[in-house]
């Protein structure tokens, strides 16, 4: 689903996890979407198939959607690798200056994304899978620990 490969400015990564709504890539507005199907995520932890089946399966109709929304998108198929490594020589190829992205919540991977991307401008937005950050989370752990 690679389209429009002409240079852009801002690029929004989007894992299997942040098929949000699309007011929510709306209010970002980037040049490009970024998405990808990860070998190594799918091997990290032992899913079941038909999970890693699904996943797949929404985030192409989710790439499909994004598309016909006037986005362009551009969409690696499952193949050995990261997909931070791909996503490397996609900013590096199109000469990407800011790359935006939802909170990654799974320790792993947010390692894996920032070692891989530290050298870019990127650009966090508060995931809206949950009701607060992880630093209000941090904070109430923090609380709860004190009154004990």
């Amino acid at each position: 689903m690679k389209k429009n490969m002409k240079s852009s400015h801002s690029t929004l990564m989007l894992l299997g996890d942040q098929l949000f709504p699309l007011e929510y890539v709306k209010k970002i507005n980037p040049d490009s979407i970024f998405m990808g199907e990860d070998y190594q995520l799918c091997r990290h932890f032992k899913h079941h198939k038909q999970k890693i089946v699904l996943f797949f399966a929404a985030m192409r109709q989710y790439a499909q959607d994004l598309e016909k929304s006037g986005f362009t998108v551009i969409y690696h198929k499952l193949a050995p690798g990261s997909i931070f490594s791909k996503l490397l020589a996609h900013v590096k190829a199109s000469k990407v200056k800011k790359i935006h992205y939802f909170s990654i919540d799974d320790c792993y991977c947010r390692k894996d994304f920032l070692a891989q991307l530290q050298d870019f401008d990127l650009v966090e937005h508060t995931s809206p899978k949950f009701l607060g950050t992880i630093k209000d989370f941090k904070e109430y752990l923090n609380q709860s620990k004190n009154r004990s």
